[in-house]
């Protein structure tokens, strides 16, 4: 379990507890900064900011969000504009082609 907060353009994982499967997949190590809208939990922090608001973050995000699992801003846009429907973050980048 991750515990991410916003900190400017970015997302950053303040805290992180493991559960008790006994396989361990971390993806995040504590400080670890990512552009928002990479991974669940960056999505999760555009879901309910305004559209002005999310256009200016992935502007100037743009050239660094290629470099997360071949990330494009199409395939964020899609990504977020299907998550406010659900009402939640739903990290499914690859099987939701732009």
């Amino acid at each position: 379990m991750f515990l991410i907060a916003r900190s400017g353009y970015d997302s950053v994982c303040i805290d992180r507890r493991e559960g008790a499967f006994p396989i361990k997949t971390f993806t995040l190590d504590v400080g670890t900064r990512r552009p928002l809208g990479a991974g669940a939990g960056g999505l999760a922090l555009l879901l309910l900011l305004p559209d002005e608001e999310v256009d200016a973050i992935i502007a100037a995000n743009a050239v660094r969000i290629g470099s997360y699992n071949k990330l494009t801003v199409p395939a964020l846009l899609k990504a977020l504009r299907r998550s406010r429907e659900l009402g939640y973050a739903l990290n499914d980048i690859h099987n939701t082609a732009a």
